[in-house]
């Protein structure tokens, strides 16, 4: 549900054109000011990780993954707060709440990477990321 109808036109507008990907919930409906998608079941990837204290490398590519779907499906902004991501019972990776993916330009996580600080992650997930995919740390390297 949605106080404003821009919000969940913006929201469907950016679940639509990413339907292609597994890194969103599906859509079933659509209305005025309400969106029925599918539930994702799982957790936080901050209480995920937190309950860990360490950040895994399977998590890592996962996330590598779907920082460059974001890019792939046309999302403008792949800066989500780490709350939006959501590790599934099956130990996959959604990102959640879209209104802002096609209408503001954050080409690199920089939210994300501080509340990766925040949790003492930050240097161990570039690390990996360095080592796993050199073209997306590249990209990302400007702004560090």
């Amino acid at each position: 549900m949605y106080a404003k109808e821009r919000h969940c036109l913006r929201e469907s507008e950016a679940l639509k054109i990413a339907q292609v990907s597994s890194i969103v919930p599906k859509v079933f409906e659509v209305g005025a000011n309400y969106i029925v998608m599918e539930y994702i079941k799982g957790q936080p990837l901050k209480d995920y990780l937190g309950a860990l204290g360490s950040i895994p490398e399977s998590i890592v590519k996962q996330l590598i993954f779907v920082f460059k779907e974001m890019k792939k499906v046309g999302f403008t902004r792949v800066d989500e707060a780490i709350r939006h991501f959501i590790v599934t019972d099956n130990g996959e990776i959604k990102v959640i709440d879209h209104v802002n993916s096609l209408t503001t330009q954050k080409a690199w996580p920089n939210k994300f990477c501080g509340h990766l600080a925040k949790l003492n992650l930050l240097d161990a997930f570039l690390y990996q990321v360095k080592k796993s995919d050199r073209e997306l740390f590249s990209e990302w390297e400007k702004w560090l």
